[in-house]
């Protein structure tokens, strides 16, 4: 199976944005009639194409996104996503990612934040681990999502907090992702 997208750009990204291809393996899931799965999704090279192609197939060394699904029904599936040989012209679309992590509060490895409205889950949950990196460590590091690991659809509650596990110096850092008290998975920043 083969879907074509094109994705925007958001903000002033001249890359395809993490967030944009989970929601979009996240529809198609939901399109599949996949509800209550896993996700171990790993972002291995930038995507500057916002022209993709998404197929369910068993992974290759070269694929840009890959995503291994865990479905209740027991059979595990897998998503690569890869951008078109032929490089298409990106649109924009305004991101205001700062807004997001706005009200939230930091202390020492954690961030805690009420939901802020018109944001996608997974918008929400990398804007606020972004900021938590921006705070935590020192400056002037560009940190990007590379990998996440636990439920799909995210179904974020009205409450989420992030806290920072494991880190390699500043490499790459494993946040635990909580709401209304539960784990709802792992996000990976590199």
């Amino acid at each position: 199976m083969q879907v074509k997208t094109a994705f925007p750009f958001k903000g002033g990204r001249t890359y395809v944005h993490g967030t944009s291809m989970f929601d979009e393996i996240g529809e198609l899931l939901k399109s599949q009639g996949c509800v209550g799965a896993r996700i171990d999704i790993a972002f291995r090279k930038m995507i500057p194409n916002p022209n993709c192609t998404l197929e369910i197939r068993p992974p290759q060394a070269d694929d840009s996104v890959v995503a291994t699904i865990s479905r209740p029904e027991g059979d595990d599936l897998v998503i690569c996503l890869n951008p078109e040989a032929e490089m298409a012209e990106p649109v924009g679309i305004e991101y205001d990612e700062d807004r997001i992590g706005e009200s939230a509060e930091i202390d020492g490895s954690t961030i805690t934040s009420i939901r802020p409205s018109g944001y996608s889950d997974v918008e929400i949950m990398v804007a606020l681990c972004k900021k938590l990196h921006q705070t935590h460590f020192a400056a002037g590091k560009r940190w990007v999502f590379s990998r996440f690991k636990g439920r799909i659809p995210l179904d974020l509650g009205e409450d989420v907090q992030l806290r920072i596990v494991r880190a390699v110096g500043t490499r790459l850092t494993c946040s635990e992702v909580y709401t209304a008290g539960s784990k709802v998975g792992e996000i990976y920043f590199s």
